[in-house]
């Protein structure tokens, strides 16, 4: 056979090899998403732990909880509500610097997205107000914060496959929000899937709004109500 009809036999189906959602191999693409959310969940942690514990810190949780008519969750919403708005604005930001002038892609809901985002903000107010409850202890519950958030970016799935990790290292991914909002940011950024597809994220993101304040806002209200617990370190 001539050399033409003998390549075809010898490979009678072309693989065709080719980046399904990073055609141009952009390292800032496919890094800056993760990057710059990973930053944030640890200034929204230390400003949610340094808001709250300060309070008991300095000996004023009681006027504290005062000024909220006695509720514990109207001191929070009060005292964090203002975070949430500051850092809501802060990524939207992020969001507009990277896809309009960085050219990050966009081929998902952007709405999606940004509501993604606040739960995401919210996510980690509301762990770090579980470390104050749990410790009563601003500078433990610092400790706490750091050692939660800083290696965050190394078991979120984007350094090295989710699928490939150990047990420990999977269950240690499963329990950071910023684990969940990353796979969202890469379904909605660059793959272009559907909002179906995110749709557990978004649940597990909701999960740790709202299942911590059943523990942290009994437990908060009683160390706003104890003297004794004040002025720790």
């Amino acid at each position: 056979e001539d050399p033409a009809r003998a390549a075809l036999r010898i490979e009678p189906v072309r693989v065709d090899q080719h980046a399904l959602f990073n055609p141009g191999m952009s390292y800032g693409h496919f890094l800056l998403p993760a990057l710059l959310p990973t930053l944030m969940q640890l200034f929204i942690m230390m400003a949610t732990v340094r808001a709250v514990g300060g309070e008991f810190r300095h000996g004023t949780a009681g006027g504290w909880l005062e000024s909220a008519g006695g509720s514990p969750a109207a001191a929070l919403l009060g005292k964090l509500l203002p975070h949430t708005a500051a850092f809501t604005l802060t990524g939207v930001f992020m969001w507009s610097l990277l896809m309009r002038f960085c050219g990050t892609p966009l081929h998902g809901d952007g709405r999606l997205l940004l509501a993604a985002t606040v739960l995401f903000i919210a996510a980690y107010q509301s762990m770090g107000c579980l470390f104050v409850a749990l410790t009563g202890s601003l500078r433990v519950a610092n400790s706490m914060a750091g050692f939660y958030c800083g290696p965050a970016f190394a078991f979120s799935g984007i350094t090295f496959p989710v699928m490939g990790m150990p047990a420990p290292a999977l269950f240690w991914s499963g329990i950071l929000p910023v684990s969940h909002f990353l796979r969202l940011v890469m379904q909605q950024g660059m793959q272009g899937a559907p909002v179906q597809a995110s749709a557990s994220a978004v649940w597990v993101l909701l999960a740790f709004v709202l299942l911590p304040p059943l523990v942290y806002l009994p437990k908060l209200g009683r160390l706003m109500r104890d003297p004794a617990m004040w002025g720790r370190l």
